[in-house]
């Protein structure tokens, strides 16, 4: 059976837990994509306030960076959260499964488990589409694991998130072929335009406008 989204792992048996630092030399260098930063708007709309896109973590000597992530220092409870697309702004095909249902994230997903956190990967389309129902997956782990006593009252009453098939590199190609992204949304982004820059200012004006006096 083809493997599915999301993609649930949980921290290894024995694990010690390796908690992300603040430290200059180990801050958070890569930037978010446009439908990233729609995503973490939504976030607080939903009131997940404990879900970041600042966190830098070093495991095996190397400096790790979630696109999101679930953070509660006082359980000790923390989740790597990836946004995985069919392909690259450069075209090219990623984040698919190899013959062996392995692919480029085992070993970045294995170090994480091995450093003590829990891993989900969504696809784009889902935290784009269905960004209730993923953080619903996201806060049910947070729920298991004792690190909160309820559901944030913005996700009552979600229905579960509809799984969605994992792609192999010639299902990339053929979503590229056919601009698949573009389908959900909105905007291709291997060529976007000025409208999509000018989208991507005003969530950054809505996000960081009160810490940095910035008015929309």
């Amino acid at each position: 059976m083809k493997q599915t989204y999301p993609v649930i792992l949980f921290p290894s048996e024995g694990a010690e837990l390796i908690i992300p630092s603040n430290t200059q030399q180990q801050s958070k260098k890569k930037k978010h994509g446009q439908s990233e930063l729609i995503a973490f708007a939504r976030f607080f709309k939903y009131g997940c306030g404990e879900i970041r896109e600042d966190v830098c973590v070093r495991i095996c000597g190397h400096n790790y960076e979630p696109d999101f992530a679930y953070v509660n220092k006082e359980k000790g409870v923390y989740i790597d959260i990836e946004v995985d697309e069919p392909y690259a702004t450069s075209g090219h095909p990623t984040h698919f499964l190899l013959d062996d249902d392995t692919n480029k994230d085992s070993v970045r997903n294995k170090r994480f488990q091995d450093a003590g956190w829990y891993v989900i990967r969504f696809s784009e389309e889902q935290i784009f589409c269905h960004t209730k129902e993923c953080l619903r997956e996201v806060y049910r782990i947070a729920l298991d694991a004792g690190a909160v006593d309820e559901m944030p009252e913005g996700l009552c009453g979600v229905s579960g998130l509809k799984p969605l098939q994992r792609w192999t590199k010639d299902d990339a190609y053929r979503m590229k072929r056919s601009n698949y992204r573009k389908s959900y949304l909105g905007y291709d982004p291997i060529s976007m335009g000025i409208t999509g820059y000018a989208r991507c200012a005003c969530l950054f004006s809505l996000l960081y406008g009160n810490q940095y006096g910035i008015r929309g």
